[in-house]
């Protein structure tokens, strides 16, 4: 059997203009979910921007997962204990997105568990200063959720890689929807 092979196949990206808005967009995806810094020769980085920009969430989501994946088995490597590996992952995983993802879940822990009307709860996850139960999300959410990768036996690197992933698409979904 003989498969044909076509003489003509279109490179991807090969148009300038498409390829500076997907590095743009990956630009503005790795400043808005990093703390890595980065420079626009335009000025600062719009809400449109960062709208357009949704499509590299994953990708930036798999950059981080990847750090943390290499990270995760250079303390299984060293043998280090699960606890103190599930602490430095998620202490680095906080490092590298700035927080973003603790904020919004002490925000939440302040939103859902707080008493009172739905404008009463908008206020308290309007409001900068950390809550109670915002505390309590911060300390009751991460770290049992990073220590359940530690029964994963083998591929637990992969699992966190993947899970940042998943995380960054559910997010561009999220949008749609």
């Amino acid at each position: 059997m003989k498969i044909p092979f076509p003489l003509k196949v279109p490179l991807p990206l090969r148009d300038p203009t498409k390829r500076a808005r997907v590095i743009r967009a990956v630009r503005v995806a790795l400043a808005f979910l990093t703390i890595l810094p980065a420079r626009f020769r335009d000025g600062a980085a719009t809400e449109a921007d960062v709208a357009a920009a949704r499509y590299a969430f994953p990708v930036v989501g798999l950059a981080i997962g990847l750090v943390l994946a290499t990270l995760s088995a250079a303390l299984g490597y060293g043998r280090a204990a699960p606890s103190l590996a599930a602490f430095l992952l998620v202490a680095a995983w906080a490092a590298i997105s700035g927080g973003l993802h603790l904020d919004g879940l002490a925000d939440s822990g302040d939103g859902l568990f707080l008493r009172g009307d739905a404008d009463r709860r908008l206020v308290a996850m309007r409001d900068p200063h950390v809550g109670s139960f915002g505390l309590m999300a911060i300390v009751l959410v991460p770290f049992p959720t990073q220590m359940m990768g530690d029964f994963i036996p083998r591929g637990g690197a992969d699992a966190r890689a993947a899970a940042t992933v998943y995380g960054a698409l559910g997010v561009t979904i999220a949008i749609f929807y």
